[in-house]
């Protein structure tokens, strides 16, 4: 201690790291807070697990709100003495951190938290005050690297994260990445969910480098669900690289926890907004569900630039998702080939070659005519001109 029976943070860190097992960091500081940790010079890496928890603080209070966060947090851990990872957990796994509002790690580089195998955060304000009102803006908010296992949020409301106001990314994750869950979250917005607090990006995943099609790097089972993900400066999910079955369900996109609130994720003015989304899809993406049929699976995604862009990837499904005010597209396909008779330029083959099409190639339906019968139903009739040697089937058509 530092001989008046108190423990500074760094030290309670390193007597964790010499004892084998999971320890818990609790907090009693004198004083109703919050209270401000403002480290020096770098805090140790976590070698060995740990849960540190800024919910054993007195008075300090996990969130309780369906819709909203009251958490009351209590300890601040803020970096603008230093720059580099706040809390570094990349060389143990089975951590845990929840209860702190971590802020001010800047510099390229910098993040507030870098994940490990299995980390779990939860119950945090990453990029803002305590308040979860104000931005304080790290580099990135969470950092992953070949960090499988990782759990951000959770379905209890008390484990939800306040991700905003980060000059980069909330979430950014890369290399093999696999069986990440982000879940339950605020990401772009303030703690109640309906004011925008933009990072760059919302989410950022990136497997293997964008252009080689060996896959040295894989993200396999990526699930983003339940979160609100709006308000954010460029794209609100970003996926590139060789990421395999991401499933993204749930979410509010471009839109505040209220389901109306009009926070897009857009880019900067000055910035060709046509290559913009609420959900992004390039390069070797692959397997992707974005919404879904069952119950709660669709995202809602409005007043983004785009709803959702995909310039390249294969067997993407976008099913069962509400688009409301997007400026440009619902669905956008921009590399999209058109129609040609019989498709005989859909590349049928599952090769990586194929993944400069929007939609694999695929011709897209025509309208021929829509009426209304006289049992009120809607009844529209298309044809589709693509040959079964040339395409997938049974094809599958959404309306909206």
């Amino acid at each position: 201690d530092d001989g008046f029976g108190r423990c500074r943070l760094r030290e309670a860190m390193l007597e964790a790291n010499a004892f084998a097992g999971v320890d818990t960091i609790a907090f009693d500081i004198d004083g109703t807070g919050p209270h401000t940790i403002a480290p020096l010079a770098a805090l140790p890496v976590v070698t060995d697990s740990v849960i540190i928890d800024g919910y054993t603080q007195p008075g300090a209070t996990p969130n309780t709100l369906v819709d909203g966060n009251d958490a009351d947090i209590r300890i601040e851990l803020a970096g603008q003495f230093i720059n580099g990872v706040a809390l570094d957990f990349s060389a143990t796994d089975q951590s845990t951190v929840r209860g702190l509002a971590i802020n001010q790690f800047f510099g390229g580089g910098a993040t507030a938290i870098r994940a490990g195998t299995g980390t779990v955060i939860e119950g945090n304000f990453i990029g803002t005050d305590v308040t979860g009102t104000v931005a304080l803006p790290n580099w990135d908010g969470i950092y992953l690297l070949d960090a499988p296992g990782v759990t951000i949020g959770g379905p209890d409301p008390a484990q939800r994260n306040v991700i905003s106001g980060n000059d980069q990314s909330a979430v950014a994750i890369f290399g093999n990445s696999d069986e990440v869950t982000v879940q339950g979250n605020f990401i772009g917005t303030d703690a109640g969910g309906s004011v925008a607090i933009p990072n760059r990006n919302g989410l950022y995943v990136q497997g293997s480098d964008v252009f080689s099609i060996a896959e040295p790097a894989v993200i396999n089972f990526l699930t983003v669900a339940d979160n609100v993900i709006s308000g954010n400066s460029s794209e609100g999910i970003a996926l590139w690289g060789a990421t395999i079955a991401p499933r993204i369900v749930g979410n509010n996109i471009g839109v505040g926890v209220d389901g109306v609130t009009p926070l897009g994720n857009n880019p900067a003015p000055g910035l060709d907004a046509d290559g913009f989304g609420g959900v992004v899809i390039r390069n070797y993406v692959r397997d992707a569900q974005i919404g879904g049929d069952g119950v709660g699976e669709g995202n809602l995604i409005g007043y983004n630039s785009n709803g959702v862009i995909a310039f390249s990837g294969i067997n993407n499904r976008i099913v069962g998702n509400e688009f409301i005010e997007n400026t440009r597209l619902g669905v956008s396909l921009p590399l999209a080939n058109a129609n040609d008779p019989g498709d005989v330029d859909s590349p049928r083959a599952a090769s990586y070659f194929s993944h400069l099409s929007g939609n694999y190639g695929q011709n897209s339906p025509e309208l021929t005519s829509v009426s209304i019968l006289p049992s009120g139903d809607l009844q529209v009739d298309y044809s589709i001109d693509s040959l079964t040697t040339e395409s997938a089937y049974p094809i599958s058509i959404d309306f909206y």
